[in-house]
C-alpha cells in the first residue's frame, strides 16, 4: 500500500515538473522578440529618415564641431546605393553640413537623401559620384560649394530650395544629363563655370536677384535653346554662353554693361536677341572683342527699333 502511495507521488511530481518547464519555454520568445525589437528599431545610428519609412544608412563617418553639431566626412563602410543621411551621429551629433570631399568619386551610389537641418554642402562633396541619378535637397540647406556635385554625369533634374544663397563655382560642371533646373530668388551671382559642360540642359530659370554671370557659367550647354536674363544683371563674363550650339534666342536687361569677350562666342544658331532697352542704350554697353564671333545671323530688337548684326 505505501509503496502504491509513493508511486503516485513520485508520478504526480513529474508531472508538475514538465508543466513548470512548459510555461518556461513559451515565456522565453517572447521576451527575446521583444529584446531584439529594441535593438534593431533603436536610434543608435540616427534612427529613421524624415518619413520613417527607411531606415538610415549605416557605416557613415562624421566628425564632432564640438559643439552638439557634426558633419559628414566620408562613406566609411557604409555599401548602400541609395545613401540615405541621419539627422543625428551616432554620438548625437546633429549633421549640418556635408564635408568636403565626402562622397567624392563614389561612383556606386544613384541616389542620395539629405536630412533637414542640414545647412551646407562643402565644395566637391559628391564630385564624380557618376552614378548619382537623383539628389533630395532639404530647405535648411543655404550654401552649395564648389565642384560640389561636378561629374555627376547620371544627374537629370534637381530641385534647389529656396534657402539656397550661394552656389560655389562649377558646382554643377560637367552634369552631363542634367536637362533643367530652376535657381531660387535669393542668388546674386552665377559663378565661373557654375553650368558648365551641361550638355542635355535645355532650359533654366534665374531669379530676378541675379546680377552677375561669371566666367563660362554656361560653357557648353549645347542643348540650351533660348536664356532670359534677368532685367538686374550688369554683367556677363568670359565665355559665358560659349560654345551653346543650340541657343536660338536672347532676351537680355536694359542694365547690362558689359559683354565679356567671346560672351556669346560659338553660338551659331543664334537669330534674336531680345533686349528690353533702347537702341542708344545697346550702343552704350562696353563689348569686347569677339563678344559674338561665330554666332547665327540674328538682329537685336531693342524697344525703339531694331539693330542689324
Amino acid at each position: 500500500m505505501r509503496k502504491s502511495i509513493w508511486l503516485v507521488s513520485l508520478a504526480l511530481m513529474i508531472c508538475l515538473s514538465i508543466l513548470l518547464c512548459a510555461c518556461s519555454t513559451d515565456n522565453t520568445p517572447s521576451d527575446g522578440a521583444n529584446t531584439a525589437n529594441t535593438e534593431t528599431t533603436g536610434n543608435v545610428d540616427g534612427g529613421e529618415n524624415n518619413s520613417g519609412a527607411n531606415t538610415v544608412s549605416q557605416g557613415l563617418e562624421f566628425t564632432s564641431n564640438g559643439n552638439g553639431t557634426c558633419y559628414v566626412y566620408g562613406i566609411g563602410t557604409c555599401t548602400d546605393t541609395d545613401i540615405i543621411i541621419p539627422q543625428t551621429s551616432p554620438e548625437g551629433d546633429s549633421v549640418v553640413a556635408i564635408g568636403k570631399l565626402a562622397f567624392d568619386s563614389c561612383r556606386s551610389i544613384t541616389s542620395v537623401v539629405i536630412p533637414e537641418g542640414v545647412t551646407k554642402i562643402d565644395d566637391s562633396a559628391f564630385h564624380y559620384c557618376e552614378g548619382i541619378v537623383s539628389i533630395s535637397l532639404p530647405n535648411s540647406l543655404t550654401s552649395i560649394g564648389e565642384a560640389a556635385m561636378s561629374g555627376c554625369k547620371a544627374l537629370k533634374s534637381l530641385t534647389i530650395p529656396d534657402s539656397v544663397t550661394s552656389i560655389g563655382s562649377e558646382a554643377f560642371n560637367y552634369c552631363q544629363s542634367l536637362e533643367s533646373i530652376t535657381l531660387p530668388n535669393g542668388i546674386n551671382t552665377i559663378e565661373d563655370i557654375t553650368f558648365g559642360n551641361c550638355e542635355s540642359l535645355e532650359s533654366i530659370t534665374l531669379p530676378d536677384s541675379v546680377s552677375s554671370i561669371g566666367t563660362a557659367a554656361f560653357s557648353i550647354c549645347k542643348s540650351l535653346k533660348t536664356i532670359t536674363i534677368p532685367d538686374n544683371v550688369t554683367f556677363i563674363g568670359i565665355y559665358a554662353f560659349r560654345g551653346c550650339d543650340k541657343l536660338e534666342s536672347i532676351t537680355l536687361g536694359s542694365k547690362v554693361a558689359t559683354l565679356a569677350s567671346g560672351s556669346f562666342n560659338n553660338c551659331p544658331s543664334l537669330t534674336a536677341i531680345t533686349y528690353r532697352g533702347t537702341t542708344a542704350q545697346w550702343n552704350a554697353i562696353e563689348k569686347a572683342a569677339e563678344w559674338n564671333a561665330n554666332t547665327g545671323n540674328y538682329s537685336i530688337q531693342c524697344t525703339d527699333g531694331n539693330i542689324a548684326k
